[in-house]
């Protein structure tokens, strides 16, 4: 996977990623919390695009079928650090 610049990363999926992290306890896998408990300021399919945005980059990892739950990896650990977002 070709590593992305910050810049080209939308604000919303750092958002996204730091509340992930924030709900899961600041626990990666397998602690998962409810997709519906992520939704930032009622941005509701924003939202779920910045959660795929985020997956096929390999800093979220969702559960279920249909899919309901998510976990931050330590690949998104790293990103939140390397912008010193925690």
């Amino acid at each position: 996977m070709a590593k992305r610049k910050a810049d080209d990363i939308p604000a919303l999926v750092f958002a996204v990623v730091a509340r992930v992290h924030e709900l899961t306890g600041h626990r990666t896998l397998p602690w998962f919390v409810d997709r519906a408990d992520v939704d930032i300021d009622n941005a509701g399919e924003g939202v779920a695009s910045a959660i795929y945005f985020a997956e096929v980059s390999g800093w979220l990892v969702g559960s279920g079928e249909p899919f309901r739950g998510v976990s931050i990896t330590d690949a998104g650990i790293k990103l939140l650090e390397e912008r010193g977002l925690i």
